[in-house]
């Protein structure tokens, strides 16, 4: 008799773990289901809707024309929280390019890696490019500078990744102005 009581305890916890296991599954092919695919991370960043435009990193694309000659500054993102001004601070993420080569040379967007502060704006030990494109930028924002060589490193280049005389594009994220 506890024999028989056991047993259906057993076929009834089975059937119980069965129907967990095909109720997870359902949950996981809706999930799935759900979720936008595309061919590409670089797809997935250019659909992605404006609101969360921040939660991933830029791609950088280099027009197919001459670098120009003087700091262009283009609001990808207007953010709607605190402008940057000079004298105050700018928490960061970002990438960087080389204009003439499309090589991405510098990023905080790794993994471990940590938003960069920009503090005094204006006169902070950063290139003289990020002092004067960030002036302006509202917290929320994201903005591309394009960067001439003499708001840059000129021909002291802090690396082999970019030649002397380089224009450098960088998408900025600005998380934090105070």
């Amino acid at each position: 008799m506890q024999l028989e009581a056991e047993a259906k305890k057993v076929v009834s916890v089975k059937r119980r773990n069965k129907f967990l296991l095909i109720g997870a599954l359902a949950v996981v092919a809706v999930i799935l289901l759900a979720r936008p695919w595309s061919s590409s991370k670089s797809d997935t960043i250019k659909t992605a809707p404006v609101s969360g435009a921040l939660a991933t990193k830029p791609v950088i694309a280099i027009p197919k024309v001459p670098a120009p000659k003087t700091l262009q500054i283009k609001d990808l993102v207007v953010g709607k929280g605190t402008e940057v001004k000079k004298g105050g601070s700018v928490t960061v993420k970002y990438v960087g390019k080389a204009y003439s080569t499309g090589v991405e040379f510098d990023s905080n967007w790794e993994a471990g890696k940590e938003p960069f502060v920009v503090l005094p704006v204006g006169t902070a030990g950063v290139i003289k490019g990020w002092n004067e494109g960030l002036v302006g930028m509202r917290q929320g924002g994201r903005r591309m500078l394009t960067i001439p060589p003499d708001l840059a490193y000129g021909k002291q280049s802090p690396s082999t990744k970019i030649g002397p005389d380089e224009t450098l594009v960088f998408v900025i994220d600005a998380i934090d102005v105070k």
